[in-house]
């Protein structure tokens, strides 16, 4: 038995998703059915979650700023070996 979902998206997202679906052969149900058995399966969401930044935000250009800060002061070698 099966039952009927329905997912929102984005359109833009929705035309990229199916692109690379359409490319590896596989339908928009197929991927959502095979992500839904690894997560009960593994009992974890079964791919690295990642974002694309906003380079520089303002954290990131916070942090260039401190850092930047730092190896200017203290000298590029004491740096590197902390980070």
């Amino acid at each position: 038995m099966t039952s009927s979902t329905t997912i929102r998206l984005d359109d833009d997202l929705k035309r990229k998703l199916q692109k690379d679906l359409d490319t590896a052969g596989i339908s928009m149900n197929t991927y959502f059915v095979m992500a839904a058995k690894q997560l009960v399966l593994q009992k974890r969401i079964p791919f690295e979650i990642i974002t694309e930044p906003e380079i520089p935000n303002k954290t990131t250009g916070k942090s260039y700023a401190s850092s930047w800060s730092l190896k200017m002061r203290f000298g590029f070698g004491w740096f590197t070996q902390l980070y």
